[in-house]
This record gives structure tokens, C-alpha cells and sequence, in this order.
């Protein structure tokens, strides 16, 4: 398990909080999750570099139940494996 003290710096990990943050504090002011997951994906989002992101509705679930079942470590990015068969071009 990565040190959460070192998540803090992932820029990705960073984002993703924010975005789940932004959810958490709508629903604890009375707002339903699905309004609130709806409100987060329609405001316009920059990322570290403050480059413009759109992220869905669909991402943002997966990024709240992520982050209640296993906190900062569930928002880190999935590294996947690369397959040798799998490649178009070389």
C-alpha cells in the first residue's frame, strides 16, 4: 500500500480527489448523489497543468465509490500490463 502521505503529490490522484471532494460536499449539504455527481461533471475542470477536462458522470461514480471503499489509494491510476500479442504497430 503506497504511503497516502506520497499520493498527495500524483497529479492524478490530486484531481480525482478534488472532483470526489466536490461531490462529497454537495451530498452532505443536502444534495442527492446523482445531482451531485450530475452538477460535478457539467462545471467546467482544469487539471495541474490548467488544461481543461471533461470528466463523465460514469467516471465520477467510479471515482466516489473508489475513494469510500479504500480512501486515497483507490484513486491512483491503474497501471495495466502491456501484452506483446496486442500491439497494431510495433
Amino acid at each position: 500500500m503506497p504511503d497516502p502521505r506520497m499520493l498527495l503529490v500524483d497529479e492524478d490522484v490530486c484531481f480525482r480527489y478534488r472532483l470526489v471532494s466536490a461531490v462529497v460536499a454537495l451530498e452532505i449539504g443536502g444534495t442527492a448523489k446523482s445531482a451531485a455527481v450530475r452538477a460535478v461533471a457539467g462545471s467546467a475542470q482544469v487539471d495541474e497543468a490548467g488544461r481543461p477536462r471533461q470528466v463523465s458522470e460514469r467516471t465520477l461514480y467510479r471515482w466516489v465509490a473508489a475513494y469510500a471503499e479504500h480512501g486515497l489509494p483507490g484513486l491512483v491510476r491503474a497501471r495495466r500490463q502491456r501484452l506483446a500479442g496486442s500491439a497494431v504497430l510495433p
